[in-house]
């Protein structure tokens, strides 16, 4: 299964439960989604909590490639509509 960003932030209980995991304030995780990429730093928090909620699907491998999975836009483009937005 090929899992986006999204997709680990919502297996792992959202962006609360995330930032709880990491140490981090809810609004970065929310910017992960918006950037569609993982710090690869926070790896081991991820994997952490993946093994606690027993989903297996989510992997060194998989967060690795989410690492990279950026997608590349000019800073001078402003958000549309339809990108979500993070909020305290």
């Amino acid at each position: 299964m090929d899992l986006s960003v999204k997709d680990v932030i919502d297996r792992l209980g959202g962006d609360r439960a995330v930032a709880a995991a990491t140490g981090l304030a809810q609004n970065s995780v929310c910017y992960w989604r918006v950037r569609g990429s993982i710090p690869i730093q926070y790896g081991d928090d991820l994997l952490r909590l993946a093994r606690e909620l027993g989903e297996s699907g989510i992997t060194l491998e998989l967060l690795v490639r989410l690492t990279g999975a950026r997608k590349r836009r000019s800073p001078k483009v402003r958000h549309s509509d339809d990108q979500p937005r993070c909020v305290a």
